[in-house]
């Protein structure tokens, strides 16, 4: 396991009256933090990225593909399984991007995904281009004046036609360029072949229809939960013809609560009102989420479009054939898809549904042979026959394809804004203790950045909606782009997010990434607070819930879904044997080795009067002579302590290290601090913070008193600080408390959270 010695950044400075006896923490110059807002409400207005094409101005290569790489469609996960194809086979493939105005946005992430591999490599518009074949995938939707072919040279220009063409989508593509043998025809299915012989162009057409390519998803982990709703899935491209009437639609859709449908590729503006209103249905951009991972989130595959669609999501059907799940078609289609998918009409559909999945063994059978099915229709082998006979045998020109793997796969963590450090607290802890081959990154909404620098790690500040004052909706949008950016930068092959809300913006700056694990760190005892995004659990491969020594007190929204979590046990950043020795610990705070001394930790401030109820707390802990009080200031608090006659202030970060050099704490009661002064056994007198924007505090304290373990003191009752104070003076009062804190509090859960994080990620 790879270890990040805290002990080697010394990160806490003491004061005692006025006097600074070190400072050894960096902090975020106020300058900074108004420019970084500044920057978020400038980049918060960018709601949508396109795709910028860089590389070679000159190239030869065996295949070309050109296409729009933003289409929307079921089409990059088409190219990106014959790019896959071609490179096992040794050909250099280059891909040429050709926008179309009527599709605006980001690269297909199955088609970024072959460049981030380097299977593939990008040429710009201007490049001059020599090819074997050159691939026109879609040639109907995008311009032929834009495609770049007076720059290309090619023995065979393939136009692999999915849609119904009319005379004029076709007839300029069969005038040759100079330096172009010859232009052939490619139809995708029967329907489409039908609509271009009608053309009567002089163009040679392949006999055999160009079939998708049919691979397994790579399952991405996600754990099967009891009574988990069924999800069934659509993809299609955009358009009129894809989509039923709205009776019609959801007669067919219209699943009860216990299915969940879940659809790539939004309908006609006169539907989008009524299918928005329909709690049960889940709708996703195309370049949110990959083909591959929209399989992979599915357990069937229904589509039912109107009479005259011709433009098939073959791809994505081939896939769920090819991955054993249930795809279910009209009647017209089965000449196309043969044994492989189950037919019925769009008015039976739910019935046929629920009757195959409630007959598992029969569902397994026919699920099996759907695989069979898959590869012989969608065979990898026929492709290869075809493109060695079209392109010849590859070349020996080595591809010049860069790829950017890190030498180490990466992990990207992730941890919301809080009140306080809980979440970057709890990251840190599981980053310190993954596998040493994997290499973890931060992506910090809080402004905790020199705390992760300091503990060894490369961190990133994304301001958090409330630094930026913007919208949450507007934010969350900003927040996803940014984020996709980092995921892409880094190269990482898992994200981990620690935080209350896994928001929109979180699930599609992972999901366009193909491959990348997604994976939610979760608290408990969030009381009845309900996060507007629970249902995004259906995207995460990994929920990780750090125990509570309190669990038996949990209740809540989250207290009924613990069957979709891994229960760890309590998370906590040092483990008992990192904390230094109470005499070390006391001559660096520079405390008298024999006199009592109390620790008071009351949390960040940001939605409570620390500052009052610090003072009001060290007013009553001085009437007990000879006690040495020391009070913690969070190191992201929006206040900074005052200094009180004999009274230190204690800064920085981690704290817990210098825990043992304390006979007993006054501290709130949050999940950090919590299990902290009960794995390191220091008595404590517990002031839970009780604001609703709080997790449930409360109930933590309660539980310490009833199990012996510490003190719950109500912030009306102070007065009744001094007789607990001066009970927790006693030694063996404290020695009966220590022995109960330690009967509570199980082993240090980070380690158990990093190996099945590593497990996900294939690493261990």
């Amino acid at each position: 396991m790879s270890s990040v010695s805290l002990a080697k950044a010394p990160l806490v400075a003491l004061e005692k009256g006025s006097l600074r006896i070190a400072e050894t923490v960096v902090h975020f110059e106020v300058k900074q933090q108004k420019r970084a807002v500044v920057n978020a409400k400038r980049l918060i207005r960018m709601t949508k990225t396109t795709f910028e094409l860089s590389g070679a101005l000159q190239i030869s290569c065996d295949i070309l593909v050109v296409a729009d790489v933003a289409r929307k469609s079921d089409t990059g996960l088409r190219i990106r399984r014959e790019i896959e194809c071609y490179h096992e086979m040794g050909y250099r493939v280059a891909i040429r991007h050709v926008k179309n105005g009527k599709s605006l946005g980001a690269a297909s992430p199955d088609i970024q995904h072959c460049v981030n591999l380097g299977l593939a490599e990008i040429v710009v518009s201007d490049a001059a281009v020599d090819a074997n074949v050159v691939l026109v995938f879609s040639p109907t939707q995008i311009d032929r004046q834009f495609a770049g072919f007076e720059n290309l040279t090619a023995r065979r220009v393939i136009l692999i036609v999915d849609s119904l063409p009319d005379y004029a989508d076709l007839s300029t593509w069969s005038l040759h360029e100079k330096g172009i043998d010859e232009i052939v025809l490619a139809p995708t299915n029967r329907w489409v072949r039908e609509a271009v012989v009608k053309q009567n162009l002089p163009l040679r057409m392949e006999a055999e229809d160009w079939r998708s390519v049919a691979s397994a998803v790579d399952p991405l982990g996600k754990r099967e939960l009891p009574d988990r709703r069924l999800v069934v899935g659509r993809f299609s491209a955009p358009g009129e013809s894809q989509w039923p009437t709205k009776k019609k639609l959801f007669e067919t859709y219209g699943f009860r609560n216990e299915v969940e449908f879940l659809f790539v590729g939004y309908p006609p503006d006169h539907l989008r009102a009524a299918v928005s209103q329909r709690k049960s249905w889940t709708g996703l951009k195309f370049d949110t989420i990959s083909g591959e991972r929209f399989v992979d989130l599915v357990d069937a595959i229904a589509y039912f479009p109107s009479a005259r669609a011709p433009e098939l999501p073959e791809a994505v059907i081939a896939a769920a054939m090819a991955s054993g799940k249930p795809v279910f078609l009209p009647p017209r289609f089965k000449p196309h898809f043969g044994p492989g998918a189950i037919y019925c009409s769009a008015d039976v559909l739910k019935a046929e549904i629920r009757n195959w999945f409630a007959d598992t063994d029969a569902l397994k059978a026919f699920c099996q042979e759907a695989k069979r099915q898959a590869g012989f229709q969608f065979s990898k082998e026929v492709l290869s026959g075809r493109i060695q006979r079209l392109a010849g045998p590859p070349s020996k020109v080595v591809s010049r394809a860069r790829t950017r793997h890190p030498k180490k796969p990466r992990v990207l963590f992730v941890p919301s804004n809080g009140v306080g450090l809980g979440h970057v607290t709890r990251l840190l802890a599981i980053a310190r203790r993954m596998d040493a081959k994997v290499e973890p990154v931060f992506a910090t909404l809080a402004q905790a950045a020199p705390i992760i620098e300091a503990s060894g790690y490369a961190a990133e500040y994304i301001p958090s909606q409330s630094d930026t004052g913007e919208a949450y909706q507007t934010w969350d949008k900003w927040f996803g782009y940014q984020l996709r950016e980092l995921v892409e930068r880094y190269q990482v092959s898992a994200v981990v997010f620690d935080g209350n809300h896994p928001s929109d913006g979180l699930i599609q700056a992972v999901g366009a990434r193909v491959g990348c694990k997604l994976v939610w760190v979760r608290r408990g005892m969030l009381g009845k607070k309900v996060t507007p995004f629970i249902d995004n659990t259906r995207f995460m491969n990994l929920i990780i819930e750090p125990s509570e020594a309190a669990r038996e007190r949990q209740n809540g929204v989250l207290a009924s879904r613990r069957a979709e979590v891994l229960e760890v046990p309590p998370i906590t950043l040092l483990d008992s044997s990192e904390a230094l020795p109470r005499h070390e610990a006391r001559d660096e705070l520079g405390l008298n080795q024999e006199k009592a001394a109390v620790l008071v930790q009351l949390g960040a401030g940001a939605n409570r009067d620390v500052l009052g109820l610090a003072d009001k707390v060290v007013k009553e802990l001085s009437k007990l002579e000879a006690l040495q009080i020391v009070v913690a200031e969070w190191e992201n608090g929006l206040v900074r302590m005052p200094v009180w006659p004999g009274a230190r202030v204690l800064r920085g970060f981690p704290i817990s290290r210098f825990l043992n050099a304390f006979d007993f704490s006054v501290s709130a009661a949050g999940y950090n601090t919590y299990h902290e002064v009960l794995r390191f056994a220091l008595p404590t007198i517990f002031l839970a913070n009780r604001n609703p924007q709080m997790d449930d505090q409360w109930s933590r304290a309660e539980f310490a008193q009833d199990k012996q373990a510490g003190f719950n003191l109500a912030e009306d009752e102070l007065f009744q600080l001094p007789a607990l104070c001066e009970a927790l003076t006693n030694e063996a009062v404290r020695r009966v408390i220590r022995k109960n804190c330690l009967d509570l509090i199980d082993e240090n859960g980070a380690a158990a959270a990093a190996k099945a994080i590593s497990q996900l990620m294939r690493v261990s």
